[in-house]
């Protein structure tokens, strides 16, 4: 039977590595590993990272990660496998070593050290993997001298596995480029999607626009909104018990106000007085709060092709530079590529009609919005709405005034309360016709 001689080092700086080491009769640091701190501990592990990639790539795994045994088997039927194997248990290591640097370097960036080992240290590691580099490279002439397949079915499997590797990587991608052509064929004839620039437009955009404005490429989890529901959600649970156990209270009131209206409030509510909801709420809270906090941003799959990915940074540069613009027809729910300066033109035309439109002095939207603020506190004088309906859909302050004759009727700072700044949106109508023979006019909505 084959056993795998992974050796320990006599070294006391190798004795904490959770990965096989390379053996080493002697100790050639000053101290041992505990005595070092952590930003020297790391230059050690560097030094013994480098030292493992230079035996992958001499194809030549040091003494504490070689096999043998399985004497009653010739060299030609075991040497092939043994050096698979061993390179494999190479690999394996390295990838460990890996992370442990990792860990280290996280380990020194918290700490903030950048303590320097001593140049005798230093001097005498880099002698040490030197020397072991060195005497396996005199060993091709010597020991392995015996094994020519060693080294020849190394390479031959690892290569094979690459190439192996590579042909089906570009197999999936011809896949892929082949469906994405489709898509787009698909796009183009159906009328999905209309081009109405000169540019060319890459293949992957067309299949990307294709999907529909609505499409979220490889969306990313926002864990602060989920968080924010998820307070929303057990605040609605306790104020529910609490309405149950005591309906006087009316706890259900701010529902009466409709869902737009409603000023979402994210801070805790007063516990129930129902031990088994509470209970049960804040071990949900616990749960979900942890997972969340605790859950990836990035989702590990992307539902975009490389060709598709490309179509959407060629978008995205092409209308930050203004030289298209996507926007949806009017009827049809059609994506169209047009030119911002010919979108702009057709626009201005219909701006400028007097038969259509009538050209504002002023900005009405403050005067409209002073006039609503003053219909509300009429109302709230007059009892027709709640000091509270008037403070969540308006933001009018119920704070008294310093005489005590009545509340201040104050409007909030909050940019919650103000209207939003106005936009111009144009839509275009495209008539069936052959796409030589297409039309432009422009529907506006504001």
């Amino acid at each position: 039977m084959a056993t795998i001689g992974l050796a320990t080092t006599d070294s006391s700086a190798d004795n904490r590595l959770s990965h096989p080491v390379v053996s080493s009769p002697k100790s050639f640091l000053a101290k041992n590993w505990a005595e070092y701190d952590v930003s020297q501990q790391l230059q050690i592990l560097k030094a013994r990272l480098s030292f493992l990639r230079k035996c992958q790539t001499l194809k030549r795994p040091p003494p504490s990660l070689r096999i043998s045994g399985a004497n009653a088997l010739e060299d030609s039927e075991k040497l092939p496998k043994f050096s698979l194997l061993e390179t494999e248990l190479l690999n394996c290591g390295i990838r460990k070593l890996v992370n442990e640097v990792r860990e280290c370097n996280r380990r020194v960036r918290n700490a903030g050290l950048s303590t320097r080992l001593s140049d005798a240290d230093a001097k005498s590691m880099n002698e040490h993997y030197n020397k072991k580099i060195s005497f396996y490279i005199s060993q091709n002439e010597t020991k392995w001298k015996h094994w020519p397949m060693k080294p020849t079915q190394i390479f031959n499997s690892v290569k094979k596995k690459a190439n192996n590797k590579a042909k089906n990587f570009r197999k999936k991608q011809k896949q892929k480029t082949r469906k994405t052509e489709e898509m787009a064929k698909k796009a183009l004839d159906t009328g999905s999607v209309v081009i109405l620039v000169q540019d060319i437009v890459p293949t992957g955009a067309i299949a990307l626009l294709g999907r529909g404005l609505g499409f979220i490429p490889t969306p990313r989890a926002d864990n602060c909104t989920l968080r924010l529901d998820m307070r929303l959600l057990t605040n609605k649970i306790i104020n529910a018990s609490r309405a149950r156990l005591n309906p006087s209270e009316g706890y259900s009131h701010s529902y009466q106000i409709p869902k737009k209206l409603r000023r979402t409030n994210y801070c805790k509510t007063e516990p129930t007085t129902d031990k088994q909801v509470q209970d049960s709420t804040q071990r949900m809270i616990a749960a979900l709060d942890d997972a969340l906090r605790n859950k990836k941003r990035r989702y590990n799959c992307n539902n975009l092709s490389r060709a598709e990915q490309d179509g959407l940074k060629w978008l995205q540069k092409q209308v930050s530079e203004e030289k298209v613009a996507v926007v949806q027809a009017d009827k049809g729910g059609a994506i169209l590529l047009v030119e911002p300066a010919l979108l702009k033109k057709k626009t201005l035309e219909k701006l400028n009609n007097e038969l259509l439109y009538e050209k504002l002095e002023q900005d009405p939207t403050k005067d409209l919005h002073d006039e609503l603020y003053a219909l509300w506190v009429h109302a709230k004088n007059q009892n027709i709405v709640t000091a509270k309906e008037a403070k969540d859909v308006m933001g009018v302050s119920d704070n008294q005034k310093s005489d005590g004759s009545g509340p201040t009727n104050r409007i909030s700072t909050l940019p919650h309360y103000y209207p939003g700044s106005s936009y111009f949106y144009p839509s275009l109508k495209i008539q069936k016709r052959k796409k030589y023979r297409l039309r432009l006019c422009v529907d506006t909505t504001a």
